[in-house]
């Protein structure tokens, strides 16, 4: 999520009740179907905008991003653990995989928004624009 690669802040919807839409349209958080394997919760996230980044290290994507996210307790049923698989054919020359995990914590954290004014988005925005020139390399190019 995208959270994995998807979602750090704000609310996400897992629908377990029907599959992507034929037409889906480019959302931030990209449209996410899930089901049970077991006790595992799979999560299909396709759909996506390419206005958000990879992670933290700044790494674009395209509207071809695709994240399949595995979520089961693991341990002593206290972790969390999230298995994620990310590709995007358009910018990744293969999908990579990687797994995060989340314990249990106070439920009295308080919740921490920041919506930062006019100027800080475009100055965020043209940050982003000029690494996504610098990054974007078609799949099967090499990269200089």
């Amino acid at each position: 999520m995208a959270s994995t690669a998807l979602a750090e802040a704000g609310v996400r919807r897992v629908y377990l009740n029907r599959d992507h839409p034929k037409m889906l349209p480019a959302l931030y958080l990209g449209d996410s179907v899930g089901h049970w394997e077991g006790d595992t919760l799979v999560v299909d996230t396709k759909g996506f905008n390419d206005k958000t980044w990879l992670m933290s290290g700044i790494e674009p994507h395209t509207e071809e991003l695709h994240v399949v996210e595995r979520i089961s307790l693991v341990g002593d049923k206290t972790l969390l653990e999230v298995k994620s698989t990310v590709e995007d054919r358009k910018t990744l020359t293969s999908p990579y995989s990687y797994s995060r995990y989340y314990k249990k914590t106070n439920p009295d954290m308080p919740e921490n928004i920041c919506n930062g004014d006019e100027g800080e988005q475009a100055l965020w925005s043209g940050f982003r624009n000029k690494a996504l020139k610098q990054q974007y390399v078609p799949a099967g190019e090499e990269k200089k």
